[in-house]
């Protein structure tokens, strides 16, 4: 349950640590390293610079080193199929994201 948005922006304030309202770039490289290492998918650090970089450059963003929610939608916005049937497993329970609508 719950959008793509929804969940976008639930993984968005996952990261956003410092609270700032932004993802630096440091902390969307923890997340794609964090979702990686759930997949069981092991890169190497410059193997992750360069993938945030391709990233980053193909959404016009390359001179960004903040991302808003909305740049984030951006990036992301070609998996959201993927998002949409997207749960947590938390300590062994499967929780469906709630839909904010």
């Amino acid at each position: 349950r719950g959008s793509p948005e929804d969940k976008l922006k639930l993984m968005f304030d996952m990261y956003d640590v410092d609270k700032s309202g932004s993802l630096s770039r440091d902390e969307f490289c923890n997340m794609l390293k964090g979702m990686m290492e759930l997949v069981n998918a092991s890169v190497n650090p410059d193997q992750l610079d360069q993938l945030i970089d391709s990233m980053f450059a193909a959404a016009g963003f390359q001179n960004k080193q903040h991302l808003t929610l909305e740049d984030f939608n951006v990036l992301l916005r070609d998996h959201k199929e993927e998002l949409h049937n997207a749960r947590l497993n938390i300590t062994g329970y499967d929780v469906d994201v709630p839909d904010a609508s």
